[in-house]
């Protein structure tokens, strides 16, 4: 719909447009939310640009910002691959060419995902997204690197606009496989510096009674990029808290942030309140519980939807909700989606803020206690 706004700052009621000396008429252009959704495209230059995605961040214990919300780049039936292909126990990094032993059924799925997520970031980055969430095991990181270059090129965008993530995967304890794994993402990402660097899992594969030591090592060296400036922020993601009380036990820093699932049907309440307590950011993957069924026809989420739908003028979902939701509970959050339009919606959700009364009824959902991904927060450490 076309609103056309007009604002008559002297005209009696009885003056015609010709005879008003001082007026101001404003015409205003409204492209309801819905509507861009709905032919945005990776490249469509005129994409809807949400200027508050760019502008929302928060301050993290090093006092680097991060963007409150990402694009997230993993898709289950690609890591499965990686894990199928690649050898990672015996030190062979998830960057090297596997494309030979392949068949050509698979690598055209491989390809086409790649061709996917790098429009979805093309995409991201044109709305407003300035956070783009990666990580070696989801083997995304050129995909990323190759979006954003395009970008540099095309659009108003430098490297430092951008906060790039990645992961060290769980397969990778050998110090020199991380060492080399971590050199690997700044060519992948065609970057010279990253902006988070995380810790995937706290999986441990060192002998009994020095369980996690490895872990604390990999943590030193990223640390030790942090230091020479080539890594800006270090965090860890799936950590619990017995695993953030032995970092600072061994005297390091604590991290900035610890990447775990939440969404309103599962919150671990011990972990937030002690990540929040200690300054660590909690940001949240898989938001929107993978958009399955217990999000999708939740009746108070759906009820939600429409209250704030008939506020805004505007369509809302249960994803407007879980994510809005999110961002009132102070958590950074990742929603993942390829497809333009939920891209968009996803980002469209600074325009309103949910009522205490229905966080309130939002915070019983966490009694479902539906978990979509995997649980490595009660890994046992021995240091």
């Amino acid at each position: 719909p076309l609103y056309l706004v007009f604002q008559n700052q002297h005209c009696t009621r009885h003056s015609m447009f010709g005879s008003c000396g001082l007026t101001v008429f404003t015409i205003t252009l409204r492209l309801l939310a819905n509507a861009q959704e709905q032919t945005c495209a990776a490249d469509d230059v005129s994409c809807f640009f949400n200027e508050k995605l760019t502008t929302s961040t928060i301050t993290l214990n090093d006092g680097n910002k991060i963007p409150i919300i990402g694009l997230g780049t993993w898709v289950a039936s690609r890591t499965e691959r990686t894990r199928e292909y690649w050898d990672a126990e015996e030190g062979e990094l998830y960057s090297s060419d596997k494309s030979a032993a392949m068949s050509e059924q698979v690598l055209t799925a491989d390809k086409e995902e790649e061709e996917l997520f790098k429009n979805a970031v093309i995409t991201a980055v044109k709305a407003g997204y300035r956070h783009i969430d990666s990580a070696v095991v989801y083997r995304t990181e050129s995909v990323v690197g190759d979006a954003l270059q395009q970008l540099y090129k095309t659009a108003d965008i430098k490297r430092e606009d951008v906060f790039i993530t990645t992961k060290v995967p769980r397969q990778y304890r050998d110090m020199k496989q991380v060492r080399d794994g971590i050199e690997a993402s700044f060519k992948l990402l065609q970057t010279d510096y990253i902006d988070l660097y995380l810790i995937h899992s706290p999986h441990s594969d060192a002998e009994e009674g020095k369980r996690g030591t490895d872990v604390l090592n990999i943590y030193r060296l990223l640390l030790d990029y942090k230091k020479q400036g080539r890594i800006k922020s270090v965090g860890v993601s799936n950590f619990g808290v017995q695993h953030l009380q032995s970092i600072e036990r061994n005297g390091l820093p604590l991290p900035s942030v610890n990447q775990i699932e939440v969404s309103v049907f599962l919150v671990e309440e011990e972990l937030i309140a002690y990540c929040q307590k200690k300054g660590i950011v909690i940001e949240a993957y898989s938001p929107l519980a993978q958009a399955k069924e217990p999000a999708t026809s939740n009746e108070l989420l759906i009820a939600l939807a429409n209250k704030y739908s008939a506020k805004l003028d505007r369509e809302l979902s249960f994803a407007h909700i879980m994510i809005r939701w999110c961002i009132d509970k102070g958590f950074v959050v990742v929603p993942k989606s390829v497809t333009p339009s939920r891209i968009v919606a996803n980002g469209n959700v600074f325009d309103f803020q949910l009522s205490a009364e229905d966080m309130k009824q939002l915070d019983a959902l966490k009694q479902t206690n539906y978990r979509i991904c995997w649980n490595p927060l009660h890994e046992e450490w021995d240091v």
